[in-house]
């Protein structure tokens, strides 16, 4: 051990273990103190952001150069395919031979990531195809007959002339005298009383088999007008015939979903919309109650008739909203939070388990637990809420984020934000490569991306110019809209204009309605009094943002239309790219400005004045930091602001002063 020689301590965290301490010991590392070579900060470690990048863009690629060809029934044949591999290898003998050779070992890695997502992308489409459903579908509709099982709730349909809707996987097919194996995912719908299955139960479904024509979901099934059977040994002419039950704990949250649509039907108009919405991501009129009992268990005793009751006698599924609530209402609802910019609110992400984590992990270290049983009681949990919430793939993002966070809490780590969300997205299109063509995936992913890379940052450049308890708010959900305002374009060719005040007003109200509306939702089956007032509790933050919406997405100067498409989305970037590029400009030239000139220096708050070149007298030449402190832009920005409202007022209040012969002074003085 002669030779070695150890590091000196740094301030900032190695690897996620180490404490403040060193060279930049009682420092702010973002205040002029730069961390030396060789040291890493650990909210910042992007080693894997580059392979889910890479990952995300193969995937879509394949899809890209694929589907189109499926669409038109030529998926059948494997050429496709087979030419990925080759086309992997020429790309990597391109990048080996081009990169330094201290890049090739990454090169190598990202090209192996590109390929392994790209088979798996090809190896779906392939199985979507192959499958005899699919081979059905294609030739036209065609009525079948199968048994699947339920994958999520019933959500009210979007198409005319159906109640519900609901996710299936198939297990076989029987068309004609013909039966099939089959795993592909459908999208159910159905009317009447069919509209009474449960998450996790196994079914026999009679009716219409067609493709798709918009949705992630190959195949559609519209089950034939019916009423609902039992065993399997039911009539032929049965819609949906059970053939088995969900399990416990899926009958338990199907339960506690349903008591809380039917507490909630209880609240006023706007509350029998959001409120659901913010606590279980599913709007009102969105939501699906089940007329009748749940495999032999009534929901909710008290409430069930109350006002607006169920209109099929308990026979069917009705939707979340009561009589008295106009449909046209909660649309408009809806469509003022979508101007507005605020109807991600109404879809679970990661507040949820952040609010939930948070509060755990504090009760947890109250109680002095170690660290590997507080990491499985938020793993618990991360699972636990996900089950609750309405299945989203924003939620499948938020968990897995989640549970990445409890095993770097077990084993002693810090939650690195930036490679738990590389690694969950990794993960997921590895294992679900249909994943990055959703649109919720896409806005959730780019959203945590956003906040991580760019709102601690900015936040710090604004602590001169607005108080403490706005920065953290404005910093963050800046930072959020820029990283998902192209997905956003993509989606809805519009921008909201006001949609960065909007977040401000009711950031105060979500954190605590939201703990109120998921306390509701554990309460209300137990003891519906108790979740009704949990519920009222929760309407009464949506009000708030009910009002913020109607005031600034109702009007008509709410939006600026934007094209469509990759256009509009490029376009977004170049617009964000030049404002970027023009700040940065106008940061270099206040600086060239203040160092030729001879003006005094403007102080600053901690004491010391700012030179003209752009360094603190005080902190300059700082013996630990071992270099000078460099002016902040906000420092000049505040300096500037000073010297024009001095300007302003001498233009204002000298004339008066010279009126009254008093020599022009601003203070009347001599």
């Amino acid at each position: 051990m002669a030779g070695w020689k150890r590091r000196p301590p740094t301030g900032r965290i190695l690897h996620g273990g180490g404490a403040a301490s060193g060279l930049c010991r009682g420092h702010d590392m973002g205040s002029g103190c730069k961390e030396p070579a060789g040291s890493e900060s650990g909210s910042r470690d992007a080693k894997m952001l580059p392979a889910a990048l890479v990952a995300w863009t193969a995937v879509l690629l394949v899809h890209t150069l694929l589907a189109p060809q499926f669409a038109k029934g030529k998926g059948g044949t494997q050429t496709e395919p087979t030419l990925l591999p080759a086309l992997a290898v020429f790309l990597l003998f391109l990048l080996i031979r081009s990169a330094r050779p201290g890049l090739r070992c990454q090169c190598i890695l990202l090209v192996c990531v590109a390929l392994l997502a790209a088979l798996g992308a090809a190896g779906e489409e392939v199985s979507v195809i192959g499958d005899p459903v699919y081979r059905q579908a294609v030739a036209g509709p065609v009525t079948v007959r199968v048994q699947a099982k339920a994958t999520s709730p019933m959500t009210a349909s979007e198409r005319f002339g159906w109640d519900c809707r609901f996710r299936a996987r198939l297990e076989d097919i029987l068309s004609g005298a013909v039966r099939s194996p089959s795993r592909s995912a459908i999208r159910v719908y159905a009317r009447g009383p069919a509209c009474s299955v449960v998450q996790g139960g196994r079914y026999r479904l009679s009716g219409r088999l067609l493709r798709s024509t918009f949705g992630r979901d190959p195949l559609w099934l519209e089950v034939a007008a019916g009423g609902r059977g039992a065993g399997t040994g039911g009539g032929g002419g049965q819609g949906v015939e059970v053939l088995e039950g969900p399990s416990g704990p899926e009958r338990a949250v199907e339960i506690m979903r349903q008591c809380f649509l039917i507490v909630a039907r209880r609240l006023d108009d706007q509350g029998q919309v959001l409120v659901p919405g913010l606590t279980m991501g599913v709007l009102g009129q969105e939501g699906v109650v089940a007329g009748g009992k749940i495999d032999g268990f009534l929901p909710c005793l008290h409430g069930g008739a109350g006002p607006g009751g169920s209109r099929d006698g308990g026979q069917g599924g009705i939707h979340g909203l009561s009589e008295g609530v106009d449909p046209a209402y909660a649309a408009r609802l809806k469509e003022d939070f979508k101007r507005s910019g605020i109807l991600h609110l109404m879809a679970v992400s990661g507040g949820h388990f952040l609010l939930v984590g948070a509060m755990a992990d504090r009760l947890l270290r109250a109680l002095q637990v170690g660290k590997v049983w507080r990491g499985l009681a938020q793993a618990c949990l991360c699972l636990g809420l996900a089950s609750l919430m309405y299945p989203s793939d924003s939620v499948v993002r938020a968990a897995l984020m989640g549970l990445v966070g409890a095993l770097a809490l077990a084993r002693g780590r810090p939650n690195q934000s930036l490679n738990a969300l590389s690694w969950t997205v990794l993960l997921v299109l590895l294992l679900a490569p249909g994943m990055a063509t959703s649109y919720g995936f896409a806005l959730s992913s780019s959203a945590v991306l956003g906040i991580t890379l760019l709102a601690d940052g900015w936040g710090r450049r604004m602590r001169g110019f607005l108080p403490t308890c706005v920065i953290g708010p404005l910093s963050t959900s800046l930072a959020a809209q820029v990283a998902t305002l192209p997905v956003q374009v993509l989606m809805n060719p519009q921008i909201p204009l006001f949609s960065l005040a909007a977040n401000l007003l009711v950031t105060p109200f979500v954190d605590l309605s939201t703990m109120i509306g998921l306390a509701g939702l554990l309460t209300a089956w137990l003891w519906p009094d108790l979740g009704f007032v949990c519920a009222w509790g929760a309407g009464r933050g949506t009000k708030i943002m009910e009002v913020c919406a109607r005031w600034l997405g109702g009007g008509p100067v709410s939006v600026l239309a934007w094209p469509s498409g990759l256009a509009g989305a490029g376009c977004v970037i170049l617009c964000e790219a030049a404002i970027w590029i023009a700040l940065i400009g106008a940061t270099r030239l206040l600086r060239l400005e203040d160092r030729a000139g001879g003006d005094p220096s403007p102080t600053i708050a901690g004491g010391g004045e700012v030179a003209s070149d752009g360094r603190t007298g005080s902190w300059r030449g700082s013996e630990e930091c071992g270099q000078g402190y460099r002016m902040p832009l906000w420092v000049v920005f505040s300096g500037r602001v000073k010297e024009a409202w001095q300007s302003l007022g001498a233009a204002v209040f000298e004339p008066a002063c010279h009126a009254r012969g008093d020599g022009g002074e601003l203070d009347g003085g001599p």
